[in-house]
């Protein structure tokens, strides 16, 4: 069953994390509202039934068909995605210590064609869906550890739950991870202000790929290949974040 349509939202950079903060709060009281997870006094049982109910349209809003008959789990899970050097990561950073990056569901560079690299088909994304799933239950998973430097996968690292788990990257909101998202985030900047974050990355020696190969790749692979798929991620999200650089990131 496809998501049904919801309203857009658009977002300045200082005050997002807060406006997604308070769905999250919408969210989770209409779960424990439709799972009987409400306890406490009236009062307790007012507040949330005013939140979950007579503001219904906000959490038709929020919430997605599966997430409000999830009622086995507490937990939202968040997607952030939006094209090279938007503030994905910084964003997700401030929602939550439970983030999984796209990036190390990335091929092997050394076995993938350049032209190839960056599309959804070559990253491994049943299993990021699968692991959204278990971190969704409350469980603790083991995920891939993708390397900048190598390029390469190197290993396996073991990631635990919490309240707000937070998906990020360029292909977090395809279609195999976003049926397991609560809420949708589309992060957009300038490219100019995109690129400008990633040489000061490269120059920091953070990623070893040099300024010069960051650029061609930025401009020749990285921009074209993620427009082919932007306008659909940006459609099915729920917010749209604008960080042009105002406000020093």
């Amino acid at each position: 069953m496809s998501e049904p349509m919801r309203e857009q939202e658009m977002l300045q950079w200082n005050g997002a994390r807060q406006r997604i903060l308070d769905a999250v709060a919408v969210i989770t009281a209409a779960k424990n509202l439709a799972a009987g997870r409400v306890s406490g006094n009236g009062q307790d049982m007012k507040l949330v039934t005013d939140i979950a109910r007579k503001n219904a349209a906000v959490v038709e809003n929020e919430t997605p068909v599966h997430a409000m008959r999830d009622g086995t789990s507490e937990r939202v899970v968040i997607g952030i995605t939006g094209p090279v050097g938007a503030g994905k990561s910084t964003l997700a950073a401030q929602l939550s210590t439970c983030v999984i990056a796209t990036d190390h569901y990335f091929p092997n560079y050394d076995v993938t064609p350049e032209h190839l690299r960056d599309v959804p088909e070559h990253s491994d994304l049943p299993r990021l869906a699968s692991d959204l799933a278990a971190l969704r239950r409350g469980e603790d998973v083991t995920i891939p550890v993708w390397s900048f430097v190598s390029h390469s996968r190197e290993g396996y690292q073991r990631v635990q739950g919490a309240p707000i788990v937070v998906c990020e990257g360029i292909h977090a909101l395809h279609e195999i991870p976003r049926a397991h998202l609560d809420i949708s985030i589309y992060v957009d900047a300038p490219s100019t202000v995109r690129w400008s974050r990633w040489e000061a990355l490269e120059l920091s020696g953070v990623r070893q790929l040099g300024v010069e190969q960051a650029r061609a790749f930025f401009h020749e692979f990285a921009e074209p290949i993620f427009g082919r798929f932007a306008g659909g991620y940006k459609s099915a999200a729920r917010f749209i974040v604008v960080n042009d650089g105002r406000a020093g990131l």
